[in-house]
């Protein structure tokens, strides 16, 4: 639960924090002028992530997701054959991370819709500084699989 506050609170303040304009102090007559601000460092490419970092930050980047995607405390999505799901999670299996390209894991997570189970797979590109969900796929429903992994794609039942 603390984890999850956290989280919302660390998008929040990351919107607030990105919408706000920085204030411009007001120079006085006597004052130089302010230097020119100093630039970015650059991201510093670390090569391909390892599996053993893609496990580690697995849940958080989904967790961020799901909490930025969600209505009313559950993740609207609609799959291939146009219903519409509602779902709550109800947690995210990080051992079970795999990778499927360079810097690019799939894992899944275990959500509800009322009385219905759902794995949710989440494909999470982890190359640059900025992690992000690329893809979410409905794995099973209720037990049952609706495609398997033939390496990286993936192959209708």
């Amino acid at each position: 639960m603390i984890r999850l506050l956290m989280l919302v609170w660390l998008a929040a303040r990351a919107q607030d924090t990105a919408t706000e304009p920085a204030p411009s102090p007001t120079p006085s007559p006597d004052a130089e002028a302010p230097a020119s601000p100093a630039p970015e460092p650059e991201p510093v490419d670390t090569g391909p992530m390892t599996l053993g970092v893609a496990r580690t930050n697995f849940a958080t980047v989904v967790e961020s997701y799901i909490l930025q995607n969600q209505l009313d405390e559950a993740m609207p999505l609609k799959d291939k054959t146009g219903k519409r799901w509602r779902l709550r999670l109800e947690r995210i299996e990080s051992e079970k991370v795999r990778e499927l390209a360079p810097n690019r894991f799939v894992g899944c997570a275990f959500m509800r819709d009322g009385r219905h189970r759902l794995d949710v797979d989440f494909t999470v590109d982890l190359s640059g500084p900025r992690w992000r969900v690329k893809a979410v796929n409905i794995h099973k429903v209720d037990g049952k699989p609706r495609f398997k992994y033939k390496g990286a794609e993936r192959v209708p039942l």
